[in-house]
């Protein structure tokens, strides 16, 4: 028995004589075996198509779903690059701003404190200078007080002597009431001539007598008494002279001889120098006034002066000082300039550089920031310091000015006693040289009196120049001290006209301080928008590789697909 192995199935044939009839059916079965195999290689190719179908559609559908989420992605990364690049231009253009801005104030704050610092400098120098000039006006002081001294000794001296010249003020004062009485006399005699018959003309030495030593007490007199425009002191004084002659003549009568002559003329020679010693001391006397009020005027100048210095340093009490930033980092702008120049044209990952160099420079600008407002905080600490040195050093000087004020006073008060001691003093040693010899009758000691009179005179003039010459040397002096004065005055108000550039100056910085404080606050609010920038950008970074990846699965689907139906086509073809 055979079987047959090609239907799976073990079967039995009968014997040979009936092959014809069985190969018959065997064809019969292999023919609809064919045809099974025909169904199923139809159904096969059908649920191909199908599946094949279906794979297509899953791969349509997965690739539309992809290309609309790289679409979207695209979308999305395209709209934040766009606002990316919006937002560092921005920041870009601000900080850029910001920058010049900063940097042109840091420069013109460089020249303020520069100039503030020659300013300062100068107002140093100007102080070492006016203390200089105030030791020397101190000096100065020294010497006029002791000059002052000196004009103190000599009028002690000269109380001394007056001492001694009171009395003769008392001798005057008899021979004054003597020569009234004289005149009286005359007044009597000159009733009784009508009486005496026919007048006679009088005798030339009744006219013009000889001029004993009674006549200088009257002249002296009329010398220590204030002058007179009509001259009428002269006048009674040579009346006077005239009526003691007279009365002498008439009481007894006698003859004068060749004596009496040279007495008269000596006599006559001694009132003639009296009068142009008067006239002398008269403008000496002038001359003293005339200082009195130069220095009076000159102590009112002082007393304006004190009140316009009390008066600056009350006005000039505020507190000034000033100060500048130094300029903005040059290598910080060109970043920042770089930066922005770059973040206009380039692709996403290098706009996040971008914004991280300006995060960056900007973090760098606002630390300079700081550190620049850290150096004004102690340059103006420095200015006020500087400052306070100053205002202590103008009431120093005010108060040398004060001490030299009141060593003026006195030396003015002192003056003017010396003044009027050395009037005194002259009217007493007048007086002294005029008072005349107990021994009247004796013409030679008559002439050594006169004699002694005009040495005192002498000696007297002599002691008024050396006076008036040291009060000229004091006015000068005090002439000086006021110039020196006004030349303090000018250059403490050039300090304070300073002082107060330097107030304006701080005004002026004080809002570009709060400037920096408002930067300086608003550097954590740029730093978080950097770090969202930079957050941003990593995200796009990681969707873009989310897209590479699907890309890659995509392409390895198109793959397959196409290997399956290579192999398709090979089995089709097979």
């Amino acid at each position: 028995m055979r079987t047959q192995r090609d239907t799976g199935s073990c079967r039995t044939f009968p014997e040979p004589q009936a092959v014809v009839s069985e190969r018959d059916a065997v064809q019969l079965q292999l023919r609809g075996e064919q045809q099974q195999l025909q169904q199923l290689r139809n159904r096969l190719r059908e649920q191909e198509r199908e599946l094949r179908s279906e794979c297509q559609a899953a791969v349509a559908a997965e690739k539309a779903g992809l290309q609309a989420q790289l679409a979207e992605l695209r979308n999305q990364l395209q709209e934040a690059d766009t606002r990316a690049r919006q937002q560092a231009a921005e920041a870009a253009a601000t900080l850029d701003r910001r920058t010049r801005a900063a940097e042109a104030e840091a420069e013109a704050l460089h020249r303020q404190v520069t100039e503030a610092t020659e300013a300062a400098g100068r107002s140093s120098r100007r102080c070492e200078e006016l203390g200089r000039r105030l030791a020397e006006a101190e000096a100065a002081g020294a010497a006029a007080a002791g000059e002052v001294a000196a004009l103190r000794g000599q009028v002690a001296r000269m109380g001394a002597e007056a001492a001694a010249v009171q009395a003769a003020a008392r001798i005057r004062e008899k021979m004054e009431e003597e020569l009234d009485r004289l005149r009286n006399r005359i007044r009597d005699v000159e009733g009784q001539l009508p009486r005496l018959g026919a007048s006679h003309p009088p005798h030339p030495l009744l006219l013009h007598p000889p001029t004993p030593a009674g006549s200088i007490v009257i002249h002296a007199a009329a010398a220590a008494a204030p002058p007179s425009p009509s001259g009428g002191n002269g006048g009674g004084a040579g009346g006077g002279g005239g009526g003691t002659q007279l009365t002498g003549a008439a009481a007894a009568p006698q003859q004068y001889d060749t004596d009496s002559g040279a007495a008269c003329g000596g006599t006559a020679a001694a009132a003639g120098l009296n009068e142009a010693e008067r006239a002398v001391l008269q403008e000496q006397l002038d001359a003293l006034r005339g200082s009195r009020q130069a220095l009076e005027g000159l102590l009112g100048g002082l007393r304006d002066s004190i009140g316009e210095l009390r008066n600056a340093a009350v006005a000039g009490g505020t507190t000034a000082g000033a100060a500048a930033l130094s300029p903005a980092d040059p290598v910080s702008a060109a970043a920042a300039e770089g930066t922005a120049a770059a973040a206009e044209g380039v692709r996403p990952q290098e706009g996040a550089a971008a914004a991280a160099e300006a995060a960056a420079a900007l973090a760098e600008e606002v630390a300079g920031l700081r550190k620049q407002v850290a150096d004004l905080t102690a340059q103006l600490a420095d200015l006020a310091a500087a400052r306070g040195g100053l205002e202590a050093a103008l009431r120093e000087c005010q108060g040398e000015l004060n001490d030299v004020l009141e060593d003026r006073y006195q030396l003015q008060v002192a003056l003017r006693a010396a003044q009027k001691q050395l009037a005194e003093a002259l009217a007493a040693a007048a007086a002294a040289a005029a008072a005349p010899d107990n021994n009247s009758n004796n013409n030679s000691n008559s002439n050594s009196s006169g004699n002694g009179s005009s040495g005192a005179s002498a000696a007297s003039a002599a002691r008024l120049s050396q006076l008036e010459g040291a009060l000229r040397q004091a006015t000068r002096d005090y002439q000086l001290l006021l110039q020196e004065v006004s030349a303090i005055r000018g250059e403490l108000g050039t300090k304070e006209a300073s002082i107060a550039a330097l107030s304006a100056q701080l005004d002026r910085l004080t809002p570009l301080a709060s400037e920096a404080e408002h930067l300086r606050a608003a550097l954590p609010a740029l730093e978080s928008r950097c770090a969202s920038l930079s957050r941003q950008l990593s995200e796009c970074e990681a969707g873009r590789r989310v897209f590479g990846e699907l890309e890659a699965a995509h392409s390895s689907m198109q793959r397959r697909l196409a290997v399956a139906r290579a192999s398709d086509e090979m089995y089709n073809s097979g």
